[in-house]
């Protein structure tokens, strides 16, 4: 059995005269062990080593060599220079240098040698030859690995044959590499661009989201989320409002916006980017919507829908309430709110504390009292300031509180205004005469 071992003179050739030794040897060793001989001995070809030679310096400044005779074995060189000042005119260098190869193995060197302050010349460390420039105490100027360039290879005159062809694929082109077969250089050509993905509908995933998956085969989805909103815009339109995020695996994908004017109850497609949704609304919300997609149901004919008023609850002071509405025709139903009334407080009496005592008119039972006070002052520029004070107070405490500065002369009567209510007051210098809450 014969290896093709790497030696440093290139390969083993096996010559003619090999081949005829090798072709006798085999003779008589076939002839001895049929004739039931002794056991043959065997003579092994001992290896040679690898025949390495300098590639590129990299960026640690290590030197690369590679087998020149393509075993794929490489080898890095790296090393290192000093010197010592050890008299008035001599000085020690000291050159250390270390192996790494391929297979984790190596060597490592380290010599020293005596030298004058100032020389520049090769030195011998190990299997290798060193240059090294010193400039006495200024220590070392340059050193480096000395190594045989490479010879530049002649350029190829490139022959090229069709290797091999991919098919194309949903996201990458197909295309025919031609491979020089004297060099290995290749270049791509017959582009055939990709198809882009088939997606068929899987199923519904609920909340709006439609699931899609790749009728080719090459394990690709696509999640389609449809989001609608409904706004009322005047008394006969609202403005129907769709966002459409389509994900690929990674989160790719892309988003959609689009608005449409529509009347207060209109069922339609709506073209949103790539794709069609349906959307049956009434005057105030969305009754169904869906994504459009192959071999859905036929859409059901649109309804003129005749809506009739099926329950009605009133609003309160400060709750609000609805008008439900159902259509005759179709069933489809809306809600309509009607606004809480608030409170519609009315004056009953005034207690023997000068409160102002209300009660709710919508009979809700809820009643208010509202204290008036008031004083005027005379202030730095002899002016008289009328200070008139409001609160309200609810159960529970609740209420608000009113305060509010006036300008008037010594003798003065009139309404003011404050917190939505009207004050009459009446002044005889800094006295106040008369207060009362104006109903």
């Amino acid at each position: 059995m014969f290896r093709n071992f790497c030696t440093k003179n290139g390969a083993n050739k096996l010559t003619k005269k090999r081949l005829l030794a090798f072709i006798v040897a085999a003779v008589i060793a076939l002839g001895v062990l049929t004739a039931g001989a002794a056991p043959y001995s065997v003579k092994t070809i001992p290896v040679q080593g690898h025949n390495f030679a300098f590639d590129f310096i990299n960026d640690a400044g290590e030197y690369c060599f590679e087998c020149a005779d393509f075993c794929g074995a490489w080898l890095i060189v790296g090393l290192d220079a000093k010197t010592e000042r050890i008299s008035q005119v001599l000085s020690r260098l000291t050159i250390t240098l270390y192996e790494v190869m391929s297979g984790g193995e190596g060597d490592f060197y380290r010599e020293d040698f005596l030298i004058a302050g100032v020389s520049a010349d090769e030195y011998e460390v190990g299997p290798y030859a060193v240059f090294v420039d010193s400039r006495g105490d200024a220590g070392i100027y340059e050193f480096y690995l000395i190594v045989d360039e490479k010879e530049p290879q002649p350029e190829c005159e490139h022959i090229y044959a069709p290797a091999f062809t991919q098919a194309p694929t949903c996201e990458n082109d197909g295309y025919t590499r031609y491979v020089c077969p004297l060099c290995g250089d290749y270049y791509d050509a017959d582009i055939i661009p990709a198809f882009g993905h088939d997606f068929f509908f899987l199923r519904e995933g609920g909340g709006g989201e439609y699931w899609f998956e790749c009728d080719n085969f090459c394990g690709t989805w696509l999640l389609v989320s449809v989001y609608v909103n409904i706004e009322e815009i005047s008394d006969d339109y609202n403005l129907l409002s769709f966002k459409l995020i389509d994900t690929l695996p990674g989160g790719a994908g892309e988003f959609y916006f689009a608005d449409f004017k529509v009347a207060k109850a209109a069922a339609a497609e709506y073209e949103v980017g790539p794709y069609v949704v349906y959307v049956d609304s009434n005057e105030s919300e969305v009754n169904e919507y869906y994504l459009v997609i192959e071999g859905a149901p036929e859409l059901p004919p649109v309804c003129e829908h005749d809506y009739e008023l099926v329950a009605d609850l009133q609003p309160t002071c400060t709750e609000d309430g609805y008008n439900i509405f159902v259509c005759a025709l179709c069933g489809a139903e809306y809600e309509a709110v009607v606004p809480a009334t608030g409170h519609d407080f009315i004056f009953k009496y005034i207690d023997d504390e000068g409160e102002y005592y209300h009660d709710c008119g919508n009979h809700c039972g809820l009643w208010m009292n509202v204290y008036i006070r008031a004083g005027v002052a005379e202030n730095a520029e002899g002016q008289y300031v009328l200070t008139v004070t409001l609160y309200e107070v609810m159960p529970g405490g609740a209420g608000d509180f009113y305060r509010e500065d006036f300008l008037v002369g010594g003798d003065s009567s009139g309404e003011y205004g404050l917190g939505g209510y009207g004050v009459y007051v009446s002044t005889d210098g800094d006295a106040v005469t008369e207060c009362y809450l104006i109903i």
